[in-house]
């Protein structure tokens, strides 16, 4: 077992009842319940390596400080506040923002597996899991865009408990803090109410870090049994899951390094591993059999197909083809051969229930329960062998500062403050602490050094970033002495502060081509802002002789992160509630126009106008990708076409009702429809954010951040999203046919 194993938190469960007269208080010290709080050591930032270590100031038996150990009913009280906030915040207006192309995806071939129809697995669309819970929400509550993107939202709501999973290595306090930065934060907010699979990858990843700690805390088999399921939910859930075990298994590497060389050099059984090792079995031996695939790196080596990289072949991208299925299959065999014996020879009982309930998740969910029993194969191999096919394609074609740029422009609160964190948890921190310190730095290099770089996956970066920022930001809120700092003049500091960045503000960009300060000129109204500064300053020497340099700093980091809070929540209420369809965001990528989600309320109502109601003739023109959304919007109607009118122009006039055609195809639509239909009306059918910053270099990049002069138009699209470019748009005309009696609609 290696030092940092010796590091763990006080049991879990409840304190010991007291008798109905007495008043103690108390809490968990060393793996007792301690009343008397002359015993109580002072619990503040974590400077010796032992969670609880710190300053005298934060001592629950100093009545001047915080108390770590809130009383239990207020923090309840105060989970089940931000639980309610988020719920509401996440299904508020659910199916009010136009259904973009992947949610289409993802909604049709789920409301397909609700009618009876089947799903196959495509790792283009990710894995079963979603598909399974969507078509279960249409079953319970019927098909619509709310029930298309309810389980996300209730998953998103659901995130906010987790920190209750590590409340004990996070303390009560940083414990809550973060539930309230994962209820506000703009991308979670965002994509939990999005059809997509990245809140539950979220969820999954972040319950999966809590099994691994609680086991490394008692060793209890139900932690392996919760970790063996989390694995198999995540691989069923996005590919990306290789990533988070990855992650995770490097530290458990790292701690169980003497274990692992002892077994090498013959030394130490796998069965004598202590808990960390015992983890970094679990975790490797469940997701080695899923990794064959990885093998399509060097296929061209080999002379064989292992994961198909040309689609032009007809082959599924990611599949092996030939001798090449042959190899697949013994290096599947092989890989899963091994796995088992390194289960078994660690801990045959606890292992093999482990991979019971992983193989039984993975194969209920990829057979699409029993139906399907090609999606065994396609799930073990094809899940990775499409993304490597896929990773020299780079979709999105994004550049390597892209997660870069959404967290500072979405997720700067727990950044910046996570980046503090990151160097003193590194420094001074316990091994919980430095894998927190690790987690989001890691999580953002192997984001940013995979090929497919989307706005989604900003989830997956700003999780960690949320832990950490908000477990250091508990431990700030902690070391402060708050009643005697407030009465001593601290008070000052929260009107002080927002003054501080005004004056900041104006000063950086103070310049002549811009009226002075009041009315006064350039040299004058700089002369006023620095003489505000130096009161500033003069105030804060006062309050650090009143109170202490250290309680002073600290106060003032709280009311950055203040300002910083309420900023990160009106950058989330405008992403999500103002314009949610309309790209000015860089979290809305290539989003479908609300005004088709307006022509498909228009189509509905001519079906019910002309009485055709389900039998409505509708022609969509399939060209650039055009067929969706519209075959989710157009999903109940029997009669509905889809064709590329640029390959297969219509031969006569249609016998539609309506019709909508691609802007490039508008003369065939003339010539076909000029006679029996309206003229055309245009409309925009899906538009996209000016990625103009794809042309910056790392270069011009750092230089816009480090620059003054450049950082008015930054600062322009952060606060207002004023954009130099207007948004792109593609275009299509819709057609009526002349016969609908139109008026009866006014």
């Amino acid at each position: 077992m290696t030092d940092e194993e010796s590091i763990i938190s006080p049991p879990y469960g409840r304190p010991p009842a007291f008798a109905p007269a007495t008043t103690a208080r108390g809490r968990w010290v060393d793996g007792k319940w301690v009343t008397d709080h002359s015993e109580i050591p002072a619990y503040g930032p974590e400077l010796d390596g032992e969670s609880g270590a710190g300053s005298p100031e934060s001592s629950p038996g100093n009545e001047r400080g915080w108390r770590r150990d809130l009383p239990y009913r207020w923090e309840f009280g105060a989970y089940a506040s931000l639980f309610l906030v988020a719920l509401v915040m996440r299904v508020w207006d659910l199916g009010g923002r136009a259904v973009h192309h992947d949610e289409s995806l993802h909604g049709y071939f789920s409301w397909q597996l609700f009618n009876g129809s089947g799903y196959l697995h495509d790792p283009l669309m990710h894995g079963p899991f979603l598909f399974h819970i969507t078509a279960g929400s249409f079953f319970l509550f019927g098909d619509n865009e709310v029930t298309l993107r309810l389980a996300q939202a209730l998953f998103g709501t659901a995130l906010i408990l987790t920190p209750l999973l590590l409340r004990k290595r996070l303390g009560n306090v940083s414990a809550l803090v973060i539930a309230g930065m994962l209820v506000f934060s703009p991308s979670l907010l965002y994509f939990s109410r999005f059809a997509r699979n990245d809140i539950f990858v979220a969820v999954w990843t972040i319950t999966l870090v809590a099994m691994v700690w609680r086991y490394l805390d008692n060793r209890r088999p139900r932690y392996v049994y919760l970790t063996a399921a989390l694995v198999a939910l995540g691989f069923a859930t996005k590919e990306t899951q290789f990533i988070v075990v990855a992650l995770v298994a490097i530290p458990l590497l790292v701690m169980a390094r003497s274990d692992v060389l002892g077994w090498l050099w013959g030394r130490r059984k796998i069965s004598e591993w202590g808990p960390s090792g015992g983890m970094l079995v679990v975790i490797a031996t469940l997701s080695l059999p899923m990794i064959g695939a990885a093998s399509g790196l060097i296929q061209g080596a080999l002379g064989l197909t292992l994961a198909n990289n040309d689609s032009s072949t007809g082959l599924p991208l990611g599949t092996a083809d030939g001798a090449g299925e042959t190899v697949a299959i013994a290096i599947t065999i092989f890989l899963l051969v091994v796995s088992i014996l390194i289960g078994v020879l660690w801990n045959w009982r606890v292992w093999l229930t482990g991979f019971a309930i992983a193989a039984g998740i993975f194969v209920v969910l990829f057979s699409t329960i029993f139906t399907n029993w090609n999606g065994l194969a396609s799930g073990v191999w094809q899940s990775l062998g499409y993304w490597v096919a896929q990773q020299g394609v780079a979709r999105g074609n994004q550049p390597d500062f892209y997660y870069v740029m959404l967290t500072s422009v979405y997720e700067f609160l727990p950044a910046m403050i996570g980046l503090v964190g990151a160097v003193y948890y590194a420094l001074k921190g316990d091994a919980f602490t430095r894998f927190l310190a690790y987690w989001p730095l890691a999580t953002f290099v192997a984001y940013s050094a995979a090929g497919e770089k989307m706005p989604w996956l900003e989830v997956q970066v700003a999780l960690p970033f949320i832990f950490l920022g908000g477990k250091a930001l508990g431990d700030l809120v902690t070391t402060l002495n708050w009643r005697p700092t407030l009465a001593g003049g601290g008070w000052y500091v929260f009107a002080g502060v927002p003054i501080a960045v005004m004056v900041l503000w104006r000063l950086i960009f103070l310049n002549d081509t811009q009226p002075g300060l009041a009315g006064l000129d350039v040299p004058t109204g700089a002369v006023v802002l620095f003489g505000v500064l130096a009161l500033l300053a003069a105030g804060l020497f006062w309050l650090t002789r009143r109170v202490g340099s250290r309680q002073a700093m600290a106060l003032v980091g709280v009311s950055v992160a203040g300002l910083m809070a309420i900023l990160t929540i009106r950058t989330g209420w405008v992403a999500c509630y103002q314009d949610p369809d309309v790209p000015n965001e860089l979290l809305v990528y290539t989003q479908t126009s609300p005004a088709l989600a307006s022509l498909a309320g228009e189509i509905a109502a001519v079906a019910s106008l002309t009485g055709e109601g389900a039998d409505l003739r509708v022609t969509i023109d399939g060209s650039s990708g055009f067929t969706w959304p519209w075959t989710w919007y157009l999903r109940d109607y029997s009669q509905v076409s889809y064709s590329d009118m640029g390959y297969s122009r219509p031969d006569g006039p249609s016998d539609s009702s309506v019709a909508v055609v691609h802007t490039r195809n508008e003369n065939i639509a003339k010539s076909a429809f000029e006679n029996d239909f309206t003229d055309g009306r245009r409309f925009p059918h899906r538009q996209w954010f000016p990625e103009t910053y794809k042309n910056t270099s790392w270069k011009q990049f750092v230089d816009t951040l480090v620059r003054p002069t450049r950082w008015q138009n930054a600062l322009n699209f952060f606060l207002y999203r004023d954009m130099s470019q207007s948004i792109g748009s593609e275009d299509a005309f819709v057609y009526f046919d002349r016969d609908i009696p139109f008026r009866a609609l006014e």
